[in-house]
């Protein structure tokens, strides 16, 4: 499969996660490195972090948030929003 149709056939994800610790590199480091990541970016607002996420499927995506994510010390919530459509300006 081309890395066109790849992506075109992915699951993009935003994942917004709360820190016991509110802005805490180590886990921002541990978070990026995990396979389908694309961005961890500390934000103000409802979460610690926004994690931007694009995997192969739905049943990879629910790995990436069952086996992965939570398993991480330091996270103690998670919420995930699916990404059904991306609309670009220009």
């Amino acid at each position: 499969m081309s890395k066109k149709n790849r992506r075109k056939n992915s699951i993009a994800a935003k994942v917004g996660a709360n820190l016991e610790k509110r802005a805490n590199r180590e886990v921002m480091e541990t978070i990026a490195a995990l396979d389908g990541v694309q961005s961890v970016v500390n934000v103000t607002g409802r979460y610690d972090l926004v994690i931007e996420v694009c995997v192969a499927s739905r049943d990879a995506l629910r790995r990436f948030l069952v086996e992965d994510l939570s398993t991480i010390p330091g996270i103690c919530f998670s919420e995930s929003l699916s990404i059904l459509r991306r609309s670009t300006s220009g």
